[in-house]
């Protein structure tokens, strides 16, 4: 096939429908797949599909799929309305835990065809979009961006345009951070196409001037990007020649500068490869794998070659594919485990198949290729365009299309991380239909989302979601300590792609829990406790976090030195019971009573002294002496200590003690008494408070 800026191009890259499922003027419809909240509680799996696109008449639709890391998914595709009119590029957007797509907005401007999109998200949900343009014998390369916090695309602007030449179908790559890379093929129409690159840096609004990847005087095409954490980016493509082969070269972040292209397949003239791909893990290393015909029977083998990010240079290809088969079409993905699945398309003589092979981290070595479909040797019976995904935590999905006898259906099969065998297929698309090409996008947590193109009454494009995991436990909150006694909030945002939610629970590791999503605890005594939070959807799946939780000692109440308030009598002049007065007692007899508040609890101690009248030498109150009578000496009072009464706890507040006129069984003399009362406790003694009273006969 023949395409803008490339001498022969697969139809992978044009995305268009097989030869055997070209239909003239049929209209096209896009549907995508959700389940609502009614949807009935069930095993894990592919779901349904709805309408999101009105007809259009473009016989190449090719819709794209990508989601971000909080479950959001994105679909772009071209989009022809009208017969004889032009093809929009169009996009939509279903928000996480959401049952509906929004509704499609228009990406491309007026009085122009637009056909190729391509999309890629980065961490914080930026989407960019860039497709190709054509008006007449003039193409162009534009791009479109949806910032995450906006959700509304932006104006596109133009990152290339022909100015004579022919330019190819653009791709793309992001990493993280958001910064973006797109290439392309241009024909100058002298013989010399080269790959092109540009960027845009996290952060700017701004493309960068186009540069050349590939070398003057290669005819060069097919062009594909990845990009790893740090932005560091990798691109491979098919130089053409008598026999066409397969190039990269790296643009390292720190310099920016695209380096020398290096030559990964075999020396022209012996060999010949086509259909590259790459894919990248966050730390650097990066897979290029192609289709390679060696000729003496060898017609097809799928090969790979890795570039350690140690030492930044290409390997030694590798052949995949089991000698003898004719393989074709191969596709890459590489998770941040440094975990490779290949799959592609072979036929062996007797059969068609879909084959997978696993390049596990620890082993660093692929292994033996396994069978995921097969049909009997009927052309076509099962597409050459297989796709397949893998998760951060090693979860696979692939896809492509097959023929039942009657029609063509996307069929998918999964391999969990926890067995890693391949499931049995599923059939994806409706019954009846012809359903070609799927693309596919995982969800960090192991969901996935594809998208294809349908031939039924008209030509549509349908998706469907995966549902594979638990909810995504957003904003989660559980503190890392706490107070016994006192009351501490857990919460979380449960967050499913495709099922509605279903219960949120708390194991707190004391052996009590509670439901919901935002809940209270108080942990009776301090320790160490296991924390574990399930939240599931309406499928039955779940998710798990735990935490540990260090429980404290509640703090001793502040302690301050007791008052004494609100002091006196109730009889200041009384007559000495026959009831004796406990010198120590928790009872409190009949008589008397001191009356006063203490601020807090408190032993009371209250000292007896009787008043005796003295006479004063000098400056001194003494005992009157028959010395100091003759001299007429001025009376004064002296105070004698009798007796103490303690308490040894009184509680906070007014209190009473009782005293009868009595120490034990001794009662006081009649005459003026002083009772100073003291209250003590660990912060230590209050102000003493003094009371007089007398006893009488």
């Amino acid at each position: 096939m023949r395409s803008p800026g490339n001498r022969c191009i697969d139809e992978a890259q044009w995305l268009r429908l097989p030869a055997r499922a070209y239909v003239a003027s049929i209209g096209l419809l896009l549907v995508v797949s959700f389940v609502s909240p009614s949807a009935a509680v069930g095993a894990s799996g592919w779901l349904g599909s709805e309408a999101l696109a009105g007809k259009s008449w473009t016989s190449g639709a090719n819709p794209q799929v990508a989601v971000d890391s909080q479950g959001n998914a994105f679909a772009v595709w071209s989009h022809q309305p009208e017969f004889d009119g032009d093809a929009a590029i169009e996009a939509s957007t279903k928000p996480t835990g959401s049952d509906a797509w929004q509704a499609p907005v228009r990406l491309s401007p007026s009085g122009a065809s637009f056909e190729w999109p391509v999309l890629a998200v980065d961490a914080a949900g930026d989407i960019t979009a860039v497709w190709h343009g054509q008006d007449g014998a003039e193409s162009d390369i534009e791009a479109a961006i949806r910032p995450a916090d906006s959700g509304a695309w932006t104006t596109p602007v133009q990152l290339a345009s022909d100015e004579g030449d022919e330019l190819g179908l653009p791709e793309i790559a992001v990493d993280p951070e958001g910064d973006v890379v797109a290439v392309w093929a241009r024909e100058n129409g002298v013989g010399n196409d080269v790959i092109e690159a540009t960027s845009k840096p996290h952060g700017s609004e701004t493309w960068q001037v186009p540069v050349a990847v590939s070398a003057g005087g290669d005819l060069a095409g097919s062009p594909r990007v990845a990009l790893d954490a740090g932005g560091d980016a990798f691109a491979v493509w098919q130089r053409y020649g008598n026999c066409d082969r397969i190039e990269a070269a790296t643009r390292p972040a720190a310099s920016g500068t695209w380096q020398a292209p290096v030559a990964l397949s075999g020396a022209e003239g012996t060999e010949c490869a086509y259909s590259p791909r790459v894919a990248v893990d966050p730390q650097g290393d990066a897979i290029a794998i192609w289709q390679n015909d060696k000729g003496s029977g060898d017609f097809g083998v799928i090969e790979a070659d890795l570039r350690p990010a140690s030492s930044g240079v290409w390997g030694v290809p590798v052949a995949l594919s089991s000698p003898g088969e004719q393989a074709q079409e191969p596709r890459v993905a590489l998770n941040a485990l440094d975990e490779a699945i290949a799959v592609w398309h072979s036929l062996n003589g007797t059969e068609n198949r879909i084959e997978a092979t696993t390049r596990p981290q620890a082993a660093r070595a692929w292994q033996t290729p396994v069978v995921l479909a097969t049909s009997p040797l009927r052309e076509p019976d099962i597409g050459e365009f297989a796709e397949v995904a893998i998760d951060a935590q090693g979860d696979a999905v692939a896809a492509w299309d097959q023929s039942n006898g009657s029609n063509y259906a996307v069929q998918a099969t999964e391999r969990p991380a926890a067995t890693g065998a391949w499931q049995t297929p599923s059939v994806l698309s409706a019954p009846g239909e012809n359903a070609y090409v799927p693309k596919l996008a995982v969800y960090p947590q192991g969901d996935a989302a594809a998208v294809w193109e349908v031939q039924a009454e008209d030509v549509t494009v349908e998706a469907a979601g995966y549902d594979g995991a638990g909810p995504m436990l957003d904003a989660l909150e559980i503190p890392t300590r706490a107070v016994a006694g006192k009351p501490v909030t857990f919460s979380v945002s449960p967050l499913d792609p495709w099922s509605s939610l279903g219960a949120t629970t708390w194991s707190f590791g004391d052996d009590t829990g509670a439901n919901g999503t935002s809940v209270e605890h108080t942990y009776a005594l301090p320790g160490t406790y296991r924390l574990t939070l399930t939240s599931a959807d309406a499928l039955g799946n779940t998710n798990n976090s735990s935490a540990t939780i260090v429980v404290e000692p509640a703090p001793s109440p502040a302690v301050a030195r007791p008052i004494i308030g609100s002091a006196r009598v109730t009889h200041k002049r009384f007559i000495a019971t026959r009831h004796p007065t406990a010198i120590s007692a928790s009872r409190t007899p009949r008589g008397t009573t001191f009356l006063f508040t203490l601020s807090s609890n408190a032993s009371v101690r209250i000292a007896i002294a009787a008043k005796v009248m003295g006479l004063r030498d000098g400056r001194r109150c003494t005992t009157a002496t028959a010395k100091l009578r003759r001299a007429h000496a001025k009376h004064c009072t002296l105070t004698r200590p009798t007796a103490t009464m303690t308490r040894a706890q009184e509680n906070r507040g007014a209190d009473s003690v009782a005293f009868s006129g009595r120490i034990g069984r001794r009662a006081l003399a009649p005459g003026s008494y002083w009772a100073t009362l003291t209250a003590s406790n660990a912060a230590g003694r209050s102000a003493p408070v003094t009371l007089g009273f007398t006893v009488v006969r």
